[in-house]
């Protein structure tokens, strides 16, 4: 039988998603922001961005992604259905989030943000469970070698009539 996995597994997902609602719980705006390092290179990151996507839909995907890897970085589910409770989480933590801003003066809730937060959900979830996949398991780290065609232990096929 297997055990269930240690709840602080899960410890990083769960400050980046406090982190998140602690973030979402301020008009950014009216926060006396000073010129100072940081706040330029943010800016400047800003305006690397190409012009036809905009600045704060991807920031949602990457942080929403983010949420997602956390998610499915400890998960011992099989692979597929590991993937798709990261990204449930990821999003229903989005909605939520929208809604809790919807509830901040200054801020407001946007069905577009949470599909932002979606689709960075799906996309790291999904690049994590691949790469996952791919990366050597075991005490030597490498890879067994794939076979092609049937095993020399499975039973022969049987012809048809």
């Amino acid at each position: 039988m297997r055990r269930p996995p240690h709840p602080l597994r899960y410890g990083p997902a769960a400050l980046w998603a406090g982190g998140l609602w602690f973030a979402s719980s301020f008009d950014w705006r009216k926060v006396p922001w000073r010129d100072d390092e940081p706040s330029r290179l943010w800016l400047a990151l800003v305006e690397l961005l190409p012009s036809w996507l905009p600045w704060d839909k991807a920031v949602h995907a990457l942080i929403f992604g983010v949420l997602a890897a956390l998610l499915r970085a400890p998960s011992r589910l099989p692979r597929g259905r590991a993937e798709v409770v990261a990204v449930a989480l990821a999003a229903t933590w989005g909605v939520v989030d929208e809604l809790h801003q919807s509830t901040v003066p200054g801020r407001q809730a946007d069905p577009w943000d949470a599909l932002a937060d979606l689709t960075g959900a799906l996309l790291a979830a999904c690049a994590l469970g691949l790469w996952l996949q791919r990366r050597p398991r075991g005490p030597g780290r490498q890879r067994a070698p794939q076979a092609l065609g049937p095993s020399p232990t499975s039973p022969p096929a049987q012809e048809s009539p």
